[in-house]
């Protein structure tokens, strides 16, 4: 699969809006600024429903930009939501999805897979944001199967977030 974003640095304008609209005033503000080299929606889209959002978007920019969904915390699910959840991104007009890799092997392993089999890009977000804490509370264990996990889920070809 090709890379999601064609640019060796950008920024990802994350459209947290209320609406559709504001999502495509937004888009209309952006589209000729250099470097934006993709939206990331969240759950706000769901009020209206994805594709509402992903159109108004790719009315307002001029090139496809890439569309990411950021479901929070999506991929955390029984492995067999994979498929549906993968199939319903991609309707929307999304080019790629976040998942994070918390539910295990198995569940990552399909969701991720369901994700590639229908041409989404997979990013993966969930580092473990407060790794300070963690040592000093002695939750080591913890932060080392995080990483076990992060190293599995490279393994799957996913994206990593920075």
């Amino acid at each position: 699969m090709e890379r999601l974003i064609s640019l060796s640095r950008s920024v990802i304008i994350a459209a947290d809006v209320e609406s559709s609209e504001d999502c495509g005033n937004l888009a209309f503000a952006v589209k000729d600024v250099e470097g934006v080299g993709a939206f990331k929606l969240g759950f706000a889209a769901a009020r209206e429903g994805l594709s509402e959002w992903v159109n108004a978007i790719r009315a307002n920019m001029f090139e496809r930009i890439p569309i990411i969904y950021d479901h929070q915390k999506a991929g955390t699910d029984i492995p067999e939501t994979g498929t549906l959840f993968a199939k319903q991104v991609k309707a929307s007009g999304c080019n790629a999805v976040i998942l994070f890799p918390w539910a295990g092997r198995e569940t990552h392993t399909r969701g991720t897979n369901s994700c590639q089999d229908v041409g989404l890009h997979v990013g993966r977000d969930g580092d473990v944001e407060n790794f300070d804490r963690l040592v000093r509370e002695d939750f080591l264990d913890v932060v080392m199967h995080c990483r076990k996990l992060m190293l599995f889920s490279n393994s799957l070809g996913v994206f990593q977030l920075a």
